[in-house]
């Protein structure tokens, strides 16, 4: 088995467990890991299924139910549901996996960008008369 708390996963409720959110950097990672976690699990139907507690979301498909705790998703449709929703409200875990370099690169040069232009507001308002 692939998760040592199956029993957890399993006996989540709707209105007492939120979703767990796992990230892959390709659509074939997140939907063949979503096909055997599902397998591993006992789902004879698959993911996104009906009583499926795991599921998947790649651009263009979703495979989920209301029951669905575990969702594999690409690293894109993560950050369009940031762009909706930037609290995650209804997501109670995020696991991101194999982030490349270049993601990393992307986000810490967005952080320095936004810090500098701060910066420069802040010393521009101060040396106002």
């Amino acid at each position: 088995m692939l998760f040592h708390d199956q029993e957890l996963i399993a006996s989540a409720k709707a209105d007492t467990v939120q979703h767990i959110i796992c990230t892959q950097p390709r659509r074939i990672s997140a939907v063949s890991l979503s096909e055997r976690v599902s397998s591993e699990l006992g789902e004879t139907r698959g993911p996104g299924r009906m009583d499926s507690l795991c599921g998947y979301q790649i651009r263009f498909e979703s495979r989920q139910t209301a029951t669905t705790r575990l969702t594999y998703c690409t690293t894109g449709v993560l950050l369009r549901r940031l762009h909706g929703d930037p609290e995650l409200t209804d997501i109670s875990c995020v696991i991101v996996d194999e982030v490349s370099v270049l993601v990393v690169i992307v986000v810490v040069v967005v952080v320095v960008v936004v810090v500098v232009v701060v910066v420069v507001v802040i010393v521009i308002v101060l040396t106002l008369p």
